[in-house]
């Protein structure tokens, strides 16, 4: 049920369609109308467009110039400046957070794009009209949803390889889904959501 209706108490105690107006009536009553208030906001369309594109692209790396691109591919004019300050603005209402890319060999942060990750799945699905759920990208949310509970800091793992590809020494970059840390403990996380597939097992 959490990766559909996501933590929040009060889905516990009602039915599935009591869930989801819930959810909805939260998203536009109380997240969208109090970040357009507190923060002024001139465009609440594009607003409510970064929270939507954001929402479909939870365990995707993106950047705000990609939402850029992909508002104005729909007719949306907005810049890539404007897109950051609203990404930041739903980042500080608690409804996604960040994972920086971390190069593991180099031992340092990589510049954009990132993941980001919704806070409570409930919401992200409600945003989409609980139409998208694609529950190889929702367990990843899950999971780092859970070891940010276990006060875990969260980044994605990046891993450059030298390999020969048909006789040519080509280099590429692998991803660990999650590089946990913990004061001094580190854990590396690969999450699937099925492993019968040889590729995936391997």
């Amino acid at each position: 049920m959490s990766l559909t209706y996501g933590g929040l108490p009060e889905t516990l105690s009602i039915d599935e369609g009591e869930r989801m107006n819930y959810l909805s009536e939260l998203i536009d009553v109380v997240y969208m109308k109090d970040i357009v208030e507190r923060r002024k906001i001139k465009r609440p369309d594009v607003l409510d467009s970064v929270f939507s594109i954001l929402s479909s692209a939870v365990g995707s790396l993106t950047n705000p110039n990609r939402i850029d691109n992909i508002m104005n591919s729909n007719d949306i004019d907005v810049d890539g400046g404007t897109v950051s300050e609203y990404i930041g603005h739903l980042k500080d209402s608690f409804l996604f957070e960040e994972s920086k890319r971390f190069d593991i060999k180099g031992n340092a942060y990589i510049g954009t794009p990132s993941k980001y990750f919704a806070v409570d799945l409930g919401i992200r699905n409600a945003k989409l009209g609980f139409r998208q759920n694609e529950y190889t990208h929702l367990m990843e949310n899950a999971i780092y949803n859970e070891l940010r509970f276990r006060n875990c800091s969260v980044d994605v793992g990046v891993i450059g390889i030298r390999e020969y590809i048909e006789g040519k020494r080509e280099y590429r970059q692998l991803e660990i889904d999650f590089v946990a840390n913990r004061g001094d403990q580190r854990y590396y996380i690969q999450s699937a959501y099925r492993m019968d597939a040889p590729d995936k097992s391997e």
